[in-house]
């Protein structure tokens, strides 16, 4: 009955009372507390759907987070974004390789 007509007027609630032998009232009132009581289901429903999902995004958030430290922390076992140390490195490393290309560069130049 609730499926078919989840809100039924004042003139169909009179029938089902008289058919039931119920009070209008009475039937009103059931008819609130289902309607209270499928919402109720509905929302427990959502909830668990959206933990689901939250414990999900959580999984994969905690997942990005160890791989970006991973990238990022040497000590940790990170890779190339270290600290001062492989900056300083690099940055030599980039300076001989500057000498060397200019000294190059000046031998053809001089060659023309």
């Amino acid at each position: 009955l609730f499926k078919q007509c989840a809100y039924p007027s004042e003139t169909r609630r009179r029938q089902i009372s008289e058919e039931l032998g119920l009070d209008i009232n009475q039937v009103k009132f059931w008819f609130q507390n289902k309607k209270t009581q499928m919402k109720t289901i509905n929302e427990r429903l959502d909830n668990n759907v959206l933990r689901v999902e939250n414990e999900r995004i959580q999984s994969e958030n905690l997942k990005m987070r160890e791989a970006l430290q991973k990238v990022f922390c040497v000590p940790c076992g990170g890779g190339a974004f270290g600290g001062a140390e492989e900056r300083e490195l690099s940055l030599q490393i980039l300076k001989a390789e500057n000498f060397l290309l200019t000294k190059e560069a000046s031998k053809l130049f001089y060659l023309i």
